[in-house]
């Protein structure tokens, strides 16, 4: 059973409060060949911690995140394994990426059109903004950005990946 996971990062696996206190240099440092470190990176690794319970050999990560742009999918699993988490190149993915999501709802299309060149047998998102969405999105778990992942959304969110899966 194949599934796949579409991941908002900002407000999913930071909160605002820590984005205000660190700067993020991902882009920029990758962008230039640098050696990504955590010094990089506003992340939190609890809440990663959190969101990895519903992360198995099965599952691809999709990027939904602005933080896609002009980013290559072996930046993320360059990120995610400096959080101690082993995620196969392969296994990430990225939604489009060649338009900002400029109107409520584009993201959903966006990952319906991702789905559509995609077979999953279950599926899910994670994002701490609903306008993203449409609001009859039955695939979402809506995060709040000031705390980011809590482990009942991590359980909600397996239970729509699941759901999709019967």
């Amino acid at each position: 059973m194949k599934k796949a996971l579409f991941l908002d990062i900002d407000g999913v696996i930071n909160t605002n409060t820590l984005r205000a206190t660190k700067r993020c240099t991902f882009h920029e440092t990758l962008g230039f060949g640098i050696n990504l470190t955590k010094d990089h990176l506003n992340l939190d690794q609890r809440l990663i911690d959190i969101l990895f319970t519903t992360v198995d050999d099965s599952t691809d990560i999709v990027i939904s995140s602005m933080w896609r742009f002009g980013a290559k999918p072996e930046w993320f699993t360059q990120m995610f394994a400096l959080y101690g988490k082993t995620v196969a190149p392969d296994r990430i993915k990225t939604i489009r990426c060649d338009t900002l999501e400029q109107q409520d709802g584009e993201r959903q299309k966006f990952i319906q059109e991702f789905l559509d060149l995609n077979q999953y047998d279950g599926f899910a998102a994670i994002d701490d903004s609903k306008e993203h969405f449409l609001s009859d999105c039955e695939f979402l778990v809506l995060t709040d950005a000031r705390v980011g992942i809590t482990e009942y959304d991590a359980t909600q969110l397996m239970k729509k990946i699941n759901t999709r899966l019967t």
